[in-house]
């Protein structure tokens, strides 16, 4: 996507495709080469190294690791991560077992998970995010998991959806921890009190808005 600027600071937002699920790995930058990764799922090697190539040519160090929610797909990077920053990485408590049950995945995934990766900062504890001087909020947003939650950053008006709100449909709920009637809740009356304009990025597929969703989306319209 394209930068986003605000107030004289600009704001970068890259999109890394990676694994096997076509997960959305998203790094946010800024001018002063401060990095926020969102859902690292990075497992191939190639995918790690596209991924450093990137930081390196735009000299972004990571800071701050956040997770949305705790399936494989989006946390099969997280090793990776913390070997190499050693940063704080924050997720919603209620995920840590379904980070933890990694290993049963078997192959590639068994091994990226390795290791005692549970969160250094728990998302219930509420605890106060910002990037390049900019709030970044936590919306608590069951139903794909219990421990699902959303980043939104009111002055950019971009809304990390993870595996809660996709373009044209939502996260499933068959998995363990799923609800429907939550994770419809958590949509409506979280996610649909945000601003029509404002950018949806999901965890898998193609960005969208919350108006698009409003007005299109299947299990809404």
């Amino acid at each position: 996507m394209e930068n986003v600027k605000k107030k004289g600071v600009t704001l970068g937002v890259q999109r890394f495709v990676v694994n096997d699920f076509g997960e959305c790995t998203y790094l946010l930058y800024g001018e002063g080469g401060e990095g926020i990764l969102i859902d690292a799922g990075f497992l191939y090697d190639e995918e790690w190294e596209q991924f450093m190539d990137f930081v390196e040519k735009h000299k972004v160090t990571i800071s701050l690791l956040l997770n949305t929610h705790g399936h494989i797909d989006h946390v099969c990077g997280v090793g990776r991560v913390l070997e190499r920053w050693k940063v704080p990485f924050a997720m919603h408590s209620a995920d840590v077992p379904l980070l933890l049950q990694g290993p049963q995945f078997g192959g590639a995934y068994a091994r990226a998970v390795k290791g005692d990766l549970r969160p250094s900062i728990l998302l219930e504890s509420d605890p106060k995010f910002t990037f390049a001087g900019h709030p970044i909020e936590i919306i608590r947003t069951p139903g794909h998991t219990q421990g699902g939650c959303c980043f939104y950053l009111p002055e950019e008006n971009v809304l990390f959806s993870g595996d809660t709100l996709f373009e044209g449909s939502i996260g499933r709920t068959d998995l363990p921890g799923g609800d429907f009637s939550q994770l419809m809740a958590s949509i409506r009356d979280k996610l649909f009190a945000l601003p029509g304009d404002c950018l949806v990025l999901p965890g898998h597929g193609e960005q969208t808005t919350i108006a698009k969703e409003q007005r299109e989306n299947p299990f809404f319209s």
